[in-house]
């Protein structure tokens, strides 16, 4: 009888062991998930906002000619497929000048983006960014939004989160 109930306890310990264990690498992989994520996120920001900075240099004399829509929009595309990436110009009213992401006959039906939180902060001349889904895309982004200096106005790049998830996911 002492032995069975030695093997019970070893048992019932070996199992209280593993389960410990099991819970505890699962506990260290969500925490190392969310904390990877997190860091490659704020890496990504600082990146959309370099790419909207350097776009934004490009793009002064262009807009203070708004007048040419069908350019922005050519200038918003050539930016988009160079940096991979979502590039919008929008007007200090909030107004979306030009999207690489949509067409000219899309873009007269955008809604005025002067609500955004990133737009806001780059309105005012600070940098801003935000993680939200956007209705066009149906997809996560990470929108990263910059003042533009010759003109009143701000340039914003995106990035689907998708690309943050699958380097989590290696």
């Amino acid at each position: 009888m002492l032995a069975w109930v030695r093997r019970s306890f070893s048992r019932r310990l070996s199992a209280a062991f593993c389960l410990t264990l099991a819970g505890t690498m699962a506990l260290t992989d969500l925490w190392l998930t969310r904390s990877l994520r997190g860091q490659l996120v704020q890496e990504l920001t600082l990146s959309l906002y370099t790419q909207a900075g350097l776009i934004g240099a490009d793009l002064d004399s262009a807009l203070s000619r708004r007048k040419d829509g069908a350019r922005l929009q050519a200038l918003a595309v050539r930016f988009g497929e160079t940096c991979a990436c979502r590039v919008t110009l929008i007007a200090g009213d909030g107004k979306v000048l030009a999207d690489s992401g949509l067409t000219a006959g899309e873009l007269s039906r955008v809604e005025n983006h002067a609500g955004r939180p990133e737009v806001q902060a780059a309105l005012r001349g600070e940098r801003g960014s935000a993680i939200r889904r956007s209705g066009t895309l149906h997809a996560h982004l990470l929108y990263a939004a910059v003042p533009l200096r010759g003109s009143k106005g701000a340039d914003r790049v995106a990035m689907p989160l998708d690309r943050v998830r699958s380097k989590v996911a290696e």
